[in-house]
């Protein structure tokens, strides 16, 4: 309890005590992936534009189980191998639904399920499936994941 002006407030420690744990507790989770590596090899100077840039705002970003990072933008995909920022190219004849990229899902197969504002596409082993609504049913889509436990 503390004295404020003459006034005992009791509860003061129990709530201040209460948020002090909470944020060692969220803390304790924040640990490096691998303790073994040296703070130098995490180390990044700077991303210039010879190394690639993003077509947009990023709107969602999801890895792949090949190691690389997918971005999706206002403006497009990008893929992202940690040294550069390389456009998405689908295969010659095929597109994505859309350029506006909505969301991003890696599924457990390793493929890459991409929401655009006009349809779904899933990207897997470099081929593009399309999945684009009836024009009554067009809407944009977001792509979500359901984990069994």
């Amino acid at each position: 309890m503390i004295r404020a002006k003459g006034i005992m407030r009791p509860g003061f420690f129990s709530r201040s005590g209460f948020c002090v744990a909470l944020i060692l507790l969220m803390c304790a989770r924040a640990l490096p992936l691998d303790l073994s590596r040296k703070i130098s090899q995490y180390g990044h100077n700077a991303w210039r534009i010879q190394d690639g840039y993003l077509p947009g705002i990023p709107v969602d970003f999801a890895q792949t189980k090949d190691g690389y990072l997918w971005i999706g933008t206002e403006g497009g995909l990008v893929r992202f191998d940690g040294v550069r920022f390389v456009p998405f190219v689908p295969p010659r004849g095929q597109q994505l639904p859309d350029n506006q990229i909505l969301s991003l899902l890696s599924a457990s197969d390793g493929s890459l399920w991409i929401g655009t504002a006009k349809g779904l596409a899933r990207w897997k082993d470099g081929e593009l499936t399309v999945y684009t609504p009836s024009p009554k049913d067009a809407m944009p889509f977001k792509v979500c994941a359901h984990r069994r436990q």
